[in-house]
């Protein structure tokens, strides 16, 4: 009975979904908003596999997306001061990718009018189907995700100081203090080259072959994403408290992984 009720209710959200996205997309209707206004947007992507059963495939991409407009300090932890996202939204589906990126852009249009949104930030890791994405939100900044291109460097270097020294994130504080530091790491400096070069060297004196995939694996990732590479506060001016993207990951664990 949950099982019918469940399916009937995503029916129903699924339909309406579908309509909104069908009228914005195909006869140009902007959908009536909730009137809330955001100046800037931060648009986050992912996926997650997940197991099925009785199925033809074994496996399935569930996709979410987040947007939020900044951030907001609520107090202190043993790690420092704590932050969260402020006027955050998530929106889930099982559906294709052109389908998912079509109904999330009309549900967020549902909430803060398109016109009001100056400048809008979107970042995802270098799978393919989230490329399409700024087109369809007209994206002002797409960038790489902090975590995707952490990890990349880590699994090939490990945890050493040159691995340190190309992703190492810039604290959160006024403009100018976070930008500067940021333009001395290359990875958020969006340097690929510089980026890659030391990785080549760690490539050329590697005998493990695991170790030596890695690298490769690293090396074909950064160059695949140069373009998104640099930290978006290098494109876009920052403001008092803005901080580096990456709130999708525990995103991704919470919203998708935990359920199911």
């Amino acid at each position: 009975m949950l099982h019918k009720l469940m399916r009937r209710r995503g029916a129903e959200v699924a339909g309406k979904q579908e309509a909104l996205a069908g009228e914005l997309f195909s006869q140009g209707v902007l959908p009536p908003t909730e009137g809330r206004i955001a100046e800037r947007l931060f648009l986050e992507a992912d996926g997650c596999m997940i197991s099925r059963q009785r199925e033809g495939k074994s496996r399935h991409e569930l996709k979410a997306g987040i947007s939020y407009e900044g951030w907001e300090k609520v107090g202190r932890g043993a790690g420092g001061v704590k932050f969260r996202t402020v006027g955050k939204r998530s929106f889930l589906s099982a559906g294709p990718a052109p389908d998912f990126l079509a109904r999330w852009s009309a549900e967020s249009a549902s909430v803060c009018g398109c016109r009001a949104v100056k400048e809008t930030m979107w970042s995802a890791d270098g799978a393919s189907w989230p490329a399409q994405g700024p087109d369809l939100f007209s994206v002002t900044a797409a960038r790489l995700d902090r975590f995707h291109l952490s990890r990349s460097i880590k699994r090939a270097l490990g945890f050493c100081p040159q691995a340190a020294h190309l992703v190492s994130p810039a604290r959160a504080g006024k403009a100018e203090e976070v930008v500067a530091p940021l333009r001395g790491r290359p990875a958020r400096a969006g340097k690929a080259e510089e980026v890659v070069a030391p990785l080549r060297g760690h490539l050329a004196r590697a005998q493990d072959p695991a170790k030596r995939k890695r690298i490769f694996q690293a090396i074909s990732y950064i160059e695949g994403c140069s373009e998104r590479l640099s930290d978006w506060r290098l494109a876009l001016k920052p403001r008092p408290g803005d901080r580096s993207v990456g709130a999708m990951e525990s995103d991704v664990d919470k919203l998708i992984a935990d359920r199911f």
